[in-house]
């Protein structure tokens, strides 16, 4: 259901997408999809959540091959994510997390402190 509603949402856009388009996208009846989620709010922010950890597994890849005088090579792994991934992209940063998805908020964290750690002389001082 995820890779639909990332493909839906990201050509349509969030609001313009409704249950019944995302069950037809996965071929089944239009009340299916709330026998696992109880709203497009709960499948965008598992759309986001799933995002954001791929993100940081990108980010953790390309820590294991950082050389120590390439300062180029963190923003060339995010920007090659983001532009392989341009859906998901394009969906990770639309609201902030809520309090109903602490799952959000932690791939959140964890990608943004992945990215941190990259850069020599990183996750010193304040974001």
């Amino acid at each position: 259901m995820c890779d639909v509603a990332q493909a839906k949402f990201a050509l349509h856009g969030f609001h313009a997408v409704t249950m019944r388009d995302l069950a037809a996208g996965i071929g089944v009846l239009s009340m299916t999809p709330y026998r696992h989620c109880k709203d497009k709010d709960e499948i965008i922010n598992a759309v986001r959540t799933r995002a954001f950890a791929r993100l940081a597994d990108a980010m953790d890849a390309a820590k294991a091959t950082l050389r120590e005088s390439d300062w180029i090579q963190p923003g060339k792994a995010y920007f090659g994510w983001a532009m392989a991934n341009r859906d998901a992209y394009r969906l990770m940063f639309i609201q902030p997390p809520g309090a109903d998805y602490p799952e959000l908020g932690a791939a959140m964290h964890r990608a943004r402190d992945d990215g941190r750690g990259l850069a020599p002389g990183a996750g010193a001082g304040p974001v």
